[in-house]
């Protein structure tokens, strides 16, 4: 938004990235649905977007409302920390580690204001009990093996990793993102057969 602003012209238009979640969800912790679903509603979008990102929309999948293909139909999870915080109280009650410890990172140098955006996000994580997350900021190379470690049956449930990346398929090409949701997909943290 600064530099538009100092711009002699400046038109600002949606992108073709998404900026994208991914849990490991192989860790006791993170695996646990009331728990991914307490991350999602405490994720505050809106104000990602608008106060920290200089604007856009918010999307409930992998692509943006640019790519073809695009649901208009599937909706982010809304911020709501009341909910957040229940999902958490329930999760811990039937032995869940919620203050277990885990690291939400992001890249150097890829997505603008990641810094702000994570502590942000963590911040709010902690407000819904989940106190054990902890911001990290990481050069690519050591972000890209957590990122893509090569399949599902790689990451040990003793990782726990939520890293926060960027993804971008206009052509809605078909490898382009279902690597995300297969048992051998480079950067897939999902199995399921019947999926496949």
């Amino acid at each position: 938004p600064e530099q538009c602003q100092a711009a002699p012209q400046c038109r600002q238009t949606p992108t073709t990235e998404t900026i994208i979640v991914r849990l490991d969800i192989q860790n006791p912790t993170l695996g646990d649905m009331r728990v991914r679903q307490a991350i999602a509603f405490a994720i505050d979008k809106e104000s990602i977007m608008n106060d920290i990102q200089g604007g856009g929309e918010t999307a409930g999948q992998i692509v943006s409302s640019t790519a073809l293909g695009f649901n208009a139909s599937l909706e982010p999870y809304p911020l709501d920390l009341e909910r957040a915080t229940a999902l958490v109280d329930e999760a811990r009650d039937a032995g869940v580690d919620v203050e277990a410890e885990f690291t939400f990172a992001a890249r150097q140098g890829f997505i603008l204001r990641a810094d702000e955006i994570i502590e942000f996000i963590v911040t709010n994580l902690h407000e819904v009990g989940l106190t054990g997350a902890q911001a990290q900021m990481m050069e690519t190379a050591a972000f890209e093996d957590l990122w893509q470690p090569g399949g599902y049956d790689t990451v040990s449930p003793d990782r726990a990793f939520v890293g926060m990346n960027q993804h971008g398929n206009e052509l809605m090409d078909y490898a382009a993102s279902m690597g995300y949701y297969t048992c051998d997909g480079t950067p897939s943290n999902l199995c399921d057969p019947t999926l496949e």
